[in-house]
């Protein structure tokens, strides 16, 4: 009786003591937990070539009505190119002027790749590759040199004006062989595409028939290819583009209506400078995109108008601009950066990808509000007047991030310098303690891709089973008198 005694003993110390190390796990941001890949994600990705044209085709589908279209100029070192993709520089897929196109996959099954001795390239290897390549050789040559993500859930489809096309998967490339190629959401790599019963093959095998028995390309052709893949329901084909990558031109669709076109001249719009478009705007007649997006639309303006207003003040943006540190490290993004891009100050997760814009809700705190993101920054000020470390608050959840050479405040209470604030404002002083540090208007938040059950963050499963350990060493104390 003894022994079962001590045993039981020794189990409650174990429960008792990391009990309290399994509450205070906090579960990352949306925005750490994945690379903005979601499993409701469905795109049908097409190349086409022949003597007479070169096109690349594509369906985004998906539950995200915010929908944009973005033109960067040519710089010294980089070609101009035209982006597709959700509000915040959310990007999917695009083209640059010399007619390389690609857009991007996601997949249910994450696959492991070892980054062996490749360098870990920091930003988005496509926006390097559009920036870079004219032709699919140099892709895989860029692909094959670096490494992108320990994880991969996606795959890519580059497709160049020259007639040559490649998918790029995390267990390797697919060229294309003979006229055209198609990807799906499967792993073409390790899957039959012709035997499989997952949805995805079916819209392979559907797209390479229209294909196998056209007797030429053309835009109509693509066009008939992208119809009869489209999606519609909860997670439609929001927009479809085909490239015409000879001409430098983009046939553009919305909302799986492939009667109404709007086609884009790329060097027209590059020539404007950096600019870009809601695809709502310029299909301003599509009732059923209306009718689909009014209520998620009322979701995140209600979400935003929670936060009270304060005036902007650009002058301050310097101050906060600069490179910031998870501290301490362990996130899938350990750095982030504040920016300001278009005279609008950002959080980039990304130096070229998902730039999500800041609005001032107090003199120190910013809030972005947004499909999928719902969070506040808090920024400490350091003595010469310059931001030293932000919180980011979401859910309730804080994470630190110092600015890059900069130590991590210790002091109770740093006034913000006045000389950058408006003068009509009323200055309120900072939180002592970083981590302690909670939004002024709590707005509940959207969940993560992969949200933790509540039970499973609060160590409920280890609660439980001490009380119960501790009922059973009274009863036994109890039989022992």
């Amino acid at each position: 009786m003894k022994k079962v005694f001590w045993v039981l003993i020794t189990c409650l110390l174990v429960v008792m003591v990391n009990v309290p190390r399994l509450v205070q796990q906090k579960p990352l941001p949306a925005f750490l937990e994945s690379d903005f890949v979601f499993p409701e994600m469905g795109c049908s990705v097409l190349y086409a070539a022949d003597e007479n044209v070169v096109l690349g085709g594509n369906n985004e589908d998906f539950i995200n009505p915010f929908t944009r279209v973005w033109f960067l100029p040519p710089e010294e070192n980089a070609y101009g190119r035209v982006y597709f993709g959700y509000d915040g520089f959310l990007w999917q897929g695009g083209v640059n002027d010399h007619g390389l196109f690609t857009d991007a996959l996601a997949m249910e099954e994450g696959i492991t790749v070892d980054q062996g001795d490749k360098p870990l390239y920091p930003g988005t290897l496509s926006d390097k590759a559009l920036a870079e390549c004219d032709r699919v050789a140099c892709v895989i040559d860029l692909f094959s040199t670096y490494h992108t993500n320990d994880v991969w859930r996606f795959s890519f489809l580059f497709g160049d004006a020259y007639g040559d096309s490649v998918i790029i998967e995390p267990n390797g490339f697919l060229l294309k062989e003979g006229a055209y190629q198609v990807a799906t959401n499967f792993y073409q790599t390790t899957t039959d595409s012709y035997h499989c019963e997952h949805e995805a093959c079916g819209r392979f095998r559907t797209a390479s028939q229209i294909f196998e028995t056209a007797p030429k390309f053309s835009v109509e052709v693509m066009r008939e290819a992208l119809a009869a893949v489209h999606f519609e329901g909860s997670s439609p084909t929001l927009y479809s583009n085909i490239y015409d990558l000879k001409n430098n031109l983009i046939y553009l669709y919305y909302f799986y209506d492939y009667e109404t076109e709007v086609v884009i001249d790329i060097a027209a719009e590059l020539a404007q400078g950096p600019h870009s478009y809601a695809l709502a705007d310029l299909f301003p007649g599509n009732t059923a995109a209306q009718n689909w997006s009014k209520k998620m639309a009322a979701d995140v303006k209600s979400r935003q108008d929670a936060y009270p207003t304060f005036p902007d003040n650009p002058a301050v943006y310097e101050s906060l601009s600069g490179e910031y540190q998870l501290t301490p490290p362990g996130a899938f993004y350990d750095t982030l950066w504040v920016a300001v891009e278009n005279k609008e100050l950002v959080l980039k997760i990304k130096p070229d990808k998902a730039w999500l814009d800041l609005t001032a809700f107090e003199p120190d705190s910013f809030h972005h509000v947004s499909m999928f993101y719902d969070f506040t920054l808090h920024f400490l000020f350091g003595p010469d007047g310059q931001a030293q470390q932000f919180v980011y608050t979401q859910d309730g959840e804080n994470f630190t991030y110092v600015r890059t050479g900069m130590d991590v405040i210790q002091a109770t209470e740093i006034p913000i310098p006045t000389a950058t604030l408006p003068a009509t404002t009323e200055l309120s002083p900072l939180i002592a303690t970083p981590t302690d540090l909670s939004p002024t208007n709590t707005v509940p938040a959207e969940p993560s891709t992969n949200p933790q059950p509540a039970a499973e963050r609060s160590g409920f499963w280890l609660v439980i089973p001490g009380v119960i350990l501790f009922g059973v060493v009274v009863w036994i104390l109890r039989k022992q008198k």
